[in-house]
């Protein structure tokens, strides 16, 4: 029986984010399950009141659920692993690991699944009858592909897409995501829809950078006196340290700049350290007195 997590849980919160490492989501344009980042789970269950966050089964699945359309199953382990893992035949002839094998599939799925669903326009939306205002972020074919693509705009009394606020704000947003207007694009109001406005965009070099990093090879963590780590997950490892408190180490990469987190306490939930820099997460694991629980 699922147990519904409370928005107040805060410490349980925290466990499960940094448990899931793997994501599905509902596509509702295919009816297919797609892989995307756990991030655009908890993103869609914090903007939405109205959505649920459910444990399934204790530290492996949960689900968000933000209604019949829109809902996302996350995972401690992968769960294409055993239908992506190769036969015997091959495996011996690549003399590859299975776990390696299929997690190097599943970052080339998804890879090329990201690049499928790159954003290229941005949408700024005008409602008529709330006179709120949104932007979109929207693929080739004018699709959204995640919760994330879609943003809301501050104000309440707009009246149209093309307002200087609103363009400043809407161009705020595409430099936070990681774009850039194209060269030579300019906003021009979408034909036959005078509550929507558009520009073209192209990915800046730390997107890409960014992308590089989360689909190729995870960081090396470097030999720490006094630390053993033991790899989990990508992007997860369990360090214990030299007084034999064993604790946790995630890398989430991001636009912005990579973190780097440290987790200790009952089943790591509670946050040591989170910061931009491995060097500081790996003090804190060096010098386990500095590691307040």
């Amino acid at each position: 029986m699922s147990q519904s997590i409370r928005r107040n849980w805060h410490k349980r919160i925290a466990a499960i984010k940094a448990a899931a490492r793997f994501c599905k989501a509902y596509d509702s344009a295919t009816g297919n399950m797609v892989n995307v980042e756990p991030a655009r789970a908890f993103e869609a269950w914090e903007s939405r009141s109205r959505a649920t966050l459910s444990e399934d089964a204790p530290a492996v699945k949960w689900t968000v659920h933000v209604h019949s359309n829109s809902f996302f199953y996350l995972y401690a382990e992968d769960p294409d692993a055993v239908n992506s893992a190769p036969s015997a035949a091959a495996e011996k002839a690549t003399e590859r690991p299975v776990a390696e094998v299929a997690e190097s599939e599943r970052l080339d799925r998804a890879r090329r699944g990201e690049q499928a669903t790159r954003p290229t326009t941005a949408v700024v939306y005008v409602s008529p009858i709330m006179h709120t205002a949104s932007v979109r972020f929207t693929d080739a074919e004018g699709r959204t592909a995640n919760p994330s693509d879609i943003a809301s705009l501050p104000g309440t009394r707009h009246t149209s897409p093309m307002a200087d606020d609103l363009l400043d704000a809407a161009f705020d947003l595409i430099t936070k995501r990681g774009f850039a207007v194209k060269f030579g694009a300019y906003w021009d109001q979408v034909p036959d829809q005078p509550d929507r406005a558009r520009v073209a965009i192209v990915p800046t070099p730390a997107y890409l950078a960014y992308v590089e990093r989360r689909f190729g090879p995870e960081p090396a963590i470097p030999e720490t006196a006094g630390v053993v780590f033991t790899r989990k997950q990508r992007g997860r490892w369990e360090a214990t340290a030299s007084d034999d408190r064993v604790y946790a180490l995630t890398w989430s990469p991001a636009v912005e700049g990579d973190t780097w987190r440290v987790w200790g306490g009952p089943q790591f939930t509670d946050l040591i350290r989170s910061t931009k820099q491995l060097g500081k997460a790996l003090f804190v694991l060096k010098y386990p007195a500095h590691a307040r629980v």
